[in-house]
């Protein structure tokens, strides 16, 4: 926790929340970033479907931020239908290389997106 605790601090870890109507933290996760890699840690849900709105907010911001890929490590239902696919480690280890050369977005993230834009939005 202390690894991920400076991550943090670093601005290199990153977390997801949704909050619900009573301002209350419903579902969300964390990750950490590197070059224009993103992986998924962990993700939770206190309330039905809010780490699949959680993700999908995270994903939109990765995509527009340039980010070559989100590793989710285990291929989802959800994963799925967002348009992720599993691929051969050797491609995996080859985009990674390249990916991780790419510009970092360090630092606190913040949202640039209102709920419209991301659920108009279509991954490639």
């Amino acid at each position: 926790m202390h690894a991920y605790a400076e991550a943090f601090d670093a601005g290199i870890a990153h977390s997801f929340e949704v909050w619900n109507e009573k301002g209350e933290l419903a579902g969300g996760g964390y990750g950490v970033a590197i070059g224009g890699t993103f992986v998924t840690e962990s993700q939770f849900s206190h309330e039905p479907n809010t780490s699949k709105i959680g993700f999908t907010v995270l994903n939109w911001h990765l995509a527009h931020w340039g980010f070559a890929f989100n590793d989710g490590k285990v291929m989802t239902p959800t994963c799925h239908d967002m348009g992720f696919r599993d691929i051969p480690r050797s491609e995996f280890l080859a985009r990674l290389a390249q990916a991780e050369r790419r510009p970092a977005k360090n630092g606190r993230w913040q949202v640039e997106a209102d709920v419209a834009a991301v659920a108009d939005w279509q991954p490639r």
